[in-house]
Order: structure tokens, then sequence, then C-alpha cells
């Protein structure tokens, strides 16, 4: 259980990069009919780096746990 519970800090995370794109971090409303309504931001790709950078980290405390 405990596993499954730190497993919500990187879903968070991933919850605020869809904040970033679509204006909201559980109901989502970024894309169209074969579109998309906006760009996504200049800080999207410095929050995905960074979540690229932690995760191996995170996963790692995963398999030990």
């Amino acid at each position: 259980m405990s596993v499954f519970l730190y497993c919500f800090r990187e879903r968070e995370k991933l919850l605020d990069v869809n904040d970033l794109v679509a204006g909201s971090r559980l109901t989502p409303s970024y894309s169209a009919w074969a579109a998309s309504v906006q760009d996504v931001p200049d800080t999207f790709v410095p929050h995905v780096r960074k979540f690229l950078e932690e995760f191996p980290t995170a996963l790692r405390e995963y398999q030990i746990s």
C-alpha cells in the first residue's frame, strides 16, 4: 500500500504539467477536433525535463520498497 501512496507524488507532478498545458489538472480542455486549442507555454519543456530527471530516482525508490 505504501508504494501506491508514494506514486501520488509523481502523479501530482504530472498533473501540474497537465495544468500548464490544459489549464486545469483533472478536467483538461486542451485538445479540440483534429487540433489543439493553444500552444504549450514556455515553462512546459523545463517542467517535463525536470520530471524526467527526477523520475528514475523515484522509480528506484518504488522498486526498493
